[in-house]
């Protein structure tokens, strides 16, 4: 393993590594000889970090080479959600999201004297929780009244359930071959090549191409 120092407060989901197998009491960084929770305990005395809590690792920000043993709830973790995105996220959540929300709210208290643009800042223990705003997308209407819909009846499904998000990613991956295949609304003729090309590559060497 590459050179372990701990220099990070706080890491997030996207840099976890893997487990320890050690509390954070028990795990050694060689390079300091000393604990994690000793190494925290000095250089992060304000913070109320439990020597049991389990130790993993993290990439380092500057060198992805290096990896750092941090306290599990130094991490802000990312949970499966409804969204299509977060679901095929590699990253599996630490902790359960009511204990997430624990932890973050004993977390909040630890927060005093912060500001933004020279006006302090009152962090509420409360949090927003709402139902999910999503955009209902349309039928598409082709050559020969053809329709494309996104789903299968017109009893559209829970926009939290996964079957709403399974039909909607099929909806939006099959738009341009029901265009092929039904020809547009307005009759206009496509080409028999389509090119494509990088965002990277400039509009004047694409027009030149």
């Amino acid at each position: 393993m590459a050179k372990e120092t701990l220099d990070v407060k706080i890491e997030d989901a996207s840099r976890y590594v893997g487990t320890t197998g050690k509390t954070i009491n028990q795990y050694t960084v060689k390079d300091l000889g000393k604990t994690v929770y000793e190494y925290y305990c000095q250089k992060y005395s304000q913070l109320k970090i439990s020597p049991h809590e389990e130790a993993v690792f993290v990439k380092d920000r500057l060198d992805k080479d290096r990896f750092i043993a941090v306290p599990i709830s130094r991490l802000f973790p990312i949970f499966t959600t409804e969204y299509e995105g977060l679901r095929k996220w590699p990253i599996c959540p630490q902790v359960s999201p009511d204990k997430r929300v624990r932890i973050i709210s004993s977390f909040i208290d630890e927060l005093s004297g912060v500001e933004y643009e020279n006006q302090p800042v009152e962090i509420k223990q409360k949090y927003l929780k709402r139902e999910r705003t999503v955009f209902i997308p349309p039928n598409l209407e082709y050559g020969g009244g053809e329709l494309h819909k996104p789903f299968l009846s017109s009893n559209i499904p829970q926009k939290t359930s996964k079957d709403f998000d399974d039909q909607v990613t099929k909806w939006a991956s099959s738009k341009l071959s029901a265009l092929y295949r039904n020809k547009s609304y307005s009759k206009f003729p496509f080409p028999d090549t389509i090119l494509l090309y990088p965002d990277t590559l400039k509009r004047g060497d694409r027009e030149f191409f």
